[in-house]
């Protein structure tokens, strides 16, 4: 469910606390939870060339929770850590635990030995998401209303959340751009060959059951090139976004991005990265301060017919001021 906050703020923009803001959350939280419990502490925090511990503890990241104990209790950092992750995929008190899990996001961004791409975007979007989650008065982020009245939401609470939620944007939509616009300095994605040779890559090719039927298709010139440069196209599709009417979004560009995800998913297993990208296209492409049940076609029309009434409603009142608490 929508709510509008015209009557908080005098302007008309959207209450940025919904279910798919928390089902974003779930799937960030749950896909570090699941790599803490999973992975041993040899493998995230071994021990790089120059460092003397496993975790990487220099400088502003020595603040890192893993940074905090021994090496042979590290272990256990990851299990606590990995339990409060745990909370948040189930919602419970995303005002109280903003903080919490930024840090815990940031933390194993510091401390492990290699990030990837997706602990970057994890950490940048948890930290932009503590103004949403300070000013989320809701029990658990799965409910679909705010549990106070609208007299009760203040305008630096609203102005703040949406700022945030804008800022995630505009972010993602830049990461967006980049991967898209970065590949033309590669000639292999120019030429569209890139994934011919990602396909045969020894240590992010496609597993052996899958290796047969993609190394077939990528034998194929018109269709390797078609594909490359698809993904190409789509990602600069995703990069200006924001531009795009929100039905192309929600019903075109969220499910055809969740399919690449995964794809990179299964064919490079890399799967910590894809959880984190899906969890980011929520908050890029599904409109802000929506509900899951946006994903139906029939809720994104009465939304988009509720806005048309209240633009010729603020056309024909233009004189008309809101209280502002």
């Amino acid at each position: 469910m929508f709510l509008n906050a015209e009557a908080v703020t005098g302007f008309r923009v959207h209450m940025p606390w919904g279910s798919v803001l928390g089902l974003s959350r779930s799937l960030m939280a749950m896909s570090l939870a699941l790599t803490l419990v999973a992975t041993p502490p040899t493998v995230l925090f071994s021990t790089l060339y120059g460092s003397s511990r496993g975790a990487a503890c220099e400088g502003m990241r020595s603040l890192s929770a893993f940074c905090l104990v021994p090496i042979d209790q590290l272990v256990v950092v990851q299990y606590l850590t990995a339990g409060l992750l745990g909370i948040v995929v189930t919602g419970f008190w995303p005002g109280v635990l903003a903080v919490p899990f930024a840090y815990v996001i940031a933390s194993f961004e510091w401390a492990t030995s290699l990030p990837d791409g997706g602990d970057q975007v994890a950490l940048i979007v948890a930290l932009l998401l503590i103004p949403i989650g300070l000013t989320d008065r809701r029990r658990n982020h799965w409910n679909s209303a705010l549990p106070e009245s609208v007299s009760g939401i203040t305008t630096a609470r609203v102005v703040s959340a949406g700022t945030a939620a804008t800022l995630i944007r505009v972010q993602l939509s830049i990461v967006y751009l980049v991967a898209s616009l970065g590949k033309l300095g590669n000639s292999s994605w120019v030429e569209g060959s890139a994934l011919y040779y990602w396909f045969r890559h020894p240590n992010f090719g496609p597993p052996e059951w899958l290796a047969g039927p993609l190394h077939w298709l990528t034998s194929i010139p018109a269709a390797t090139a078609a594909v490359t440069w698809g993904v190409m196209a789509f990602e600069f599709a995703l990069g200006m976004s924001m531009l795009i009417p929100s039905r192309l979004r929600v019903h075109v560009l969220l499910p055809v991005g969740i399919l690449l995800h995964l794809a990179i998913a299964v064919v490079m297993g890399i799967t910590s990265f894809s959880f984190i990208m899906i969890a980011a296209l929520l908050l890029l492409l599904v409109p802000v301060g929506s509900d899951l049940a946006i994903l139906q076609d029939a809720s994104i029309r009465r939304q988009s017919e509720a806005d048309a009434e209240m633009r010729d409603e603020s056309a024909s009142a233009p004189g008309r001021s809101a209280r502002v608490q």
